[in-house]
């Protein structure tokens, strides 16, 4: 007898290694995300949606999240930078410039992490979608943040989880845009 819950983790973890690998060019690390949440929909759903279908999906998907992918990739080593400055160079207000760039840095995230979940549920996935969503449900803006530290805090404490926390994040991302889908 096999468990749905079991089940699910298998393919959260496999998915995760197939993000890892379609992000390695980090212009497709979004369009990743986007195609791992759609297979975990299709398997939730009991739907069949392998290699063929992810391998069709990918070129729209890099067309839709593509330019979004480039922004959040281009923004987040900015935004570390920005923290690195305030640290070395002994900033007057160095912790508030700090906490604001995290949380800047937890918001690009977030929102990237909204847009694949739309994206694969067949939704409106533009970021002035995103960002409405993102400012508009605060408890699936604060369930994302919580997926987002607890991926880092796992990472941090045992470095190879780095390849499956794409399949958590999607996982992550695509329940919370469930959530606003009627019932």
């Amino acid at each position: 007898m096999r468990s749905a819950s079991f089940s699910l983790l298998g393919e959260t973890l496999i998915v995760g290694v197939l993000v890892a690998l379609g992000s390695l060019g980090v212009v497709t690390a979004l369009p990743a995300l986007a195609l791992a949440a759609r297979y975990l929909r299709a398997h939730l759903d009991g739907r069949a949606y392998g290699l063929g279908g992810a391998r069709a999906d990918f070129f729209p998907a890099v067309a839709a999240l593509g330019p979004a992918s480039a922004l959040a990739a281009g923004l987040l080593p900015v935004l570390w930078l920005n923290l690195l400055i305030a640290r070395d160079a002994g900033l007057p207000g160095a912790g508030l410039i700090s906490t604001v760039t995290y949380l800047l840095m937890a918001g690009v995230v977030v929102v990237a992490l909204r847009r694949a979940g739309a994206w694969a549920l067949g939704r409106p996935h533009g970021a002035a979608t995103a960002l409405t969503e993102t400012a508009a449900d605060l408890p699936g803006t604060g369930l994302l943040l919580g997926a987002v530290a607890m991926t880092a805090a796992i990472t941090l404490m045992f470095p190879p989880l780095l390849l499956v926390v794409g399949g958590l994040l999607a996982l992550a991302g695509l329940a919370v845009q469930s959530r606003l889908e009627p019932a």
